[in-house]
């Protein structure tokens, strides 16, 4: 009997090229995988970052109101009403302002208790028996924890802020400690979004293109009184009550340089209105036309600096709309 035998040719594995070619299509299909997967990250860190600011502009408007409210119940200091030109009603809302920024500092020398070291808000109208307790209470942790001036100074005293004036009953580390971070280790926690950067506090913005928009009014000159929620009845605009004191050049003293009222007030404070001599408007003639009355809109605004963590403004002063990816707390109050 003859057998016949038949030989099978085994391969013996993949070839180079085979091996190249999986190599790579697992390389996309991992590539493809983490892209989706640091895409959902992201979108979840922008997220959360809204969430927070939402949180934190409710808590902000809050103290913010009772501070206004309780200023209003209270007699101007006799340094406002110099700083008014004697107008009560105007020293009244000077005063709002003042205790504005008591309450909510924006660096740490507005804390400085020592007039000669540093001219402040606080030093020069509001008497030492007239401090509130909140801000002796600021006073006290920068004095503990002496920290270096630097870009988390806002965020600092906007969380040491909204900690201690917590006229709601609602504790704010309760419901944001994945927000509370001492990112330069100075001894003082900052308020920080989720890519962990310190988030911007603008006490008094101007000029921001999006408060701006938001606010019509401020457009026309009729209406140009509204567009400072702290000044309803235009104290502080160029109309027939307030034109000697925004005109007035005489220089005025309480211990700072020689300035005239208003320009005192703008120096401290923030600017009034548009003016020829306003820098955007020489910048920017055909589109920034000087209007007597076209006061700035100034709230309260927290910013993020977005994914890319540049933070763009419109001036020194404000937090401009100019980096697409900027988280800023007015455009989310309607949220």
């Amino acid at each position: 009997m003859i057998r016949t035998e038949q030989h099978l040719t085994r391969r013996a594995g993949f070839t180079l090229m085979e091996l190249l070619v999986v190599i790579a299509i697992i390389a996309v299909l991992a590539s493809m995988v983490s892209l989706g997967v640091f895409a959902m990250i992201g979108n979840r860190t922008k997220s959360n970052t809204e969430a927070n600011v939402r949180v934190l502009h409710k808590l902000l408007q809050t103290r913010w109101a009772a501070v206004v409210a309780d200023a209003k119940k209270e007699t101007p200091s006799l340094m406002a009403q110099g700083l008014a030109g004697g107008d009560l009603e105007r020293a009244r809302v000077i005063w709002i302002k003042i205790r504005l920024a008591e309450a909510f500092p924006i660096n740490y020398s507005e804390m400085e208790p020592d007039p000669k070291k540093v001219v402040n808000i606080v030093n020069t109208y509001i008497p030492a028996n007239k401090l509130k307790p909140h801000f002796v209470k600021y006073r006290t942790t920068i004095t503990a924890y002496p920290p270096a001036p630097g870009p988390t100074e806002p965020s600092a005293c906007l969380l040491m802020a909204l900690r201690t004036l917590q006229t709601d009953g609602v504790s704010l580390d309760d419901q944001m400690k994945n927000a509370v971070a001492d990112t330069d280790g100075d001894g003082i926690p900052e308020l920080v979004d989720g890519w962990g950067r310190p988030l911007a506090f603008f006490r008094f913005p101007w000029n921001d293109a999006a408060l701006q928009a938001a606010n019509p009014a401020a457009a026309n000159s009729a209406a140009a009184k509204f567009s400072d929620p702290a000044d309803p009845t235009g104290k502080l605009l160029l109309n027939k009550l307030a034109s000697n004191w925004y005109k007035d050049t005489t220089p005025f003293n309480p211990p700072i340089e020689m300035k005239s009222r208003r320009v005192l007030f703008e120096f401290l404070f923030h600017p009034i209105m548009v003016t020829a001599t306003d820098p955007l408007v020489i910048a920017n003639p055909a589109i920034m036309t000087p209007k007597i009355n076209n006061a700035y809109y100034t709230t309260p605004v927290i910013a993020s600096a977005g994914k890319d963590g540049l933070m763009l403004y419109s001036d020194f002063s404000s937090a401009g709309a100019g980096s697409a990816d900027n988280i800023l707390s007015f455009q989310l109050r309607g949220d």
